[in-house]
Formats: structure tokens, sequence, C-alpha cells
């Protein structure tokens, strides 16, 4: 559905009932302004990245390397499309890309809550066309907020050039609740 410029993008069940829903608008290509912010990390050290807390399989494991942690923070390496080995189709965006900036922010929620958490909401998405393909990229997730059980925070990817690709703004996790032992866990 386009309206005034904005593309209106829902997806609904069976029944009608909506269960996501975006729009999206053409934007400027202004990059004034925007570069990886400086954080103040700590090393991540010899932890796994996936099995804990993320539970993708080996095709979405999209995060190469993990550069630090903090409560300002976190950031790291993810692999693109290409370098993910993920299939050619006519992309408009690097989506493996876009999976692993997600995937970090529910790392940073578990850094500073000690549990499990998924993505709820991102207030904006803004793309750069690239040159060339992508095959490596530095994520950087600053921090907005955190409450109780619930995380906001903006990532910027940026390419082996340190040029702009994407900013996720206001992306939002909340923790899972905890199981209990009587569960099994």
């Amino acid at each position: 559905q386009v309206d005034s410029g904005t593309l209106v993008l829902e997806l609904r069940g069976p029944e009608g009932i909506l269960h996501y829903s975006a729009q999206a608008q053409d934007g400027s290509d202004d990059l004034n302004g925007l570069h990886p912010p400086l954080l103040e990390l700590e090393p991540w050290g010899s932890r796994p990245v996936y099995g804990d807390v993320l539970f993708h399989g080996p095709e979405f494991q999209v995060i190469q390397s993990i550069e630090g942690v903090g409560e300002e923070g976190i950031s790291g390496q993810l692999s693109g499309l290409e370098s993910a080995g993920w299939s050619a189709e006519p992309w408009i965006s690097d989506v493996a890309a876009l999976d692993g900036a997600l995937q970090l922010a529910l790392l940073w929620s578990a850094h500073l809550h000690g549990l499990a958490s998924l993505p709820t909401r991102i207030e904006s998405l803004r793309w750069w066309e690239s040159s060339s393909p992508i095959v490596s990229v530095r994520a950087i997730l600053t921090r907005r907020e955190s409450t109780g059980n619930r995380t906001l925070s903006d990532v910027l990817l940026v390419d082996e050039d340190g040029e702009p690709i994407a900013e996720l703004c206001g992306v939002e996790t909340h923790a899972l609740p905890r199981r209990s032992q009587a569960a099994g866990s």
C-alpha cells in the first residue's frame, strides 16, 4: 500500500490478524556527521558467541568476532550476504548483516541483564547503497537506555573502509522469563 511516498508493509495471519507492520520511505542520502562512535568496552574474551544466548544454526551464525562489550554497548565483525554464503537473491539490503546487528543486541542485553532476550521493535532502518559487495561489516551498538528487562539501542553498520552501510535506530529488546528448575532447565 503506497500513500504520499510512504510504503506501508503488513504481515497478517490467515484470520486477518495483524502480526507485524512497517512503513518505508525514500529518504535522504545525507551521511554528514555519521561516524562510528567510540565506546569504552571490555574484551569479550573466550566466551562462545553462539550456544547459551544465541540459538542460531550454522547458516545464521553471522557474527565473526566480538571486539568488546560494556555498559555503553557492544561492537563486532559480521559477515555480509556473500561471505555468509546466503543465496544470491536480488536483496535490496544485506539481510545477513542486519540479522547480525540484531544478534549483537541480544548479546548486549544478556550482558546487562543476565537473561536471554528477543528483539521486539526497531524504530527505523536507514540503508545506503554500497558501491561494492559487502564482505565484512563492523557493527557498533550504542546504548540509549536499559531498564528492568528492556534495552533500547542504536546500531551503526560500516564497511571495510568505515563507510556507513546501515543504521538501525531504536532497537528494542525484552528479556525472556527465567526458566524454572522444575521445567527442566
